[in-house]
């Protein structure tokens, strides 16, 4: 998790507001939520937010739960910049690099041969 969080951090963002670290995630949240869940805390910090980062895990997609979902929501209705880490699949650097190793070792041979 903490990886994943450094992968996608903003160089500029200096707080964050993990939502499981602060939320009760197996209670009953109603108490928290209050009339709206607009008025929850976690729709209070993104009033002051200028991020928001996603972090996905490989057990459960973050939009099969309906929480996550609203956050998503709620970040993109106020303009927030949305960040999510990613790595890049295999294929696609290999894609990406073969160009460039090919003009490199055509650059050396070519080097070589005009040495001699």
């Amino acid at each position: 998790f903490v990886a994943r969080v450094r992968e996608a951090w903003p160089w500029d963002a200096h707080h964050a507001y993990i939502c499981f670290l602060a939320n009760p995630q197996n209670g009953d949240v109603s108490a928290m939520l209050g009339d709206s869940p607009m008025e929850s805390p976690f729709a209070q910090a993104l009033c002051s937010a200028k991020y928001f980062l996603v972090i996905p895990n490989r057990r459960q997609s973050l939009y099969s739960r309906l929480w996550c979902v609203f956050e998503a929501y709620l970040a993109l209705k106020r303009g927030l910049v949305i960040r999510m880490p990613c790595r890049p699949h295999r294929s696609n650097v290999l894609l990406a690099l073969t160009p460039r190793c090919l003009l490199f070792f055509m650059g050396f041979v070519l080097l070589w041969w005009l040495g001699d």
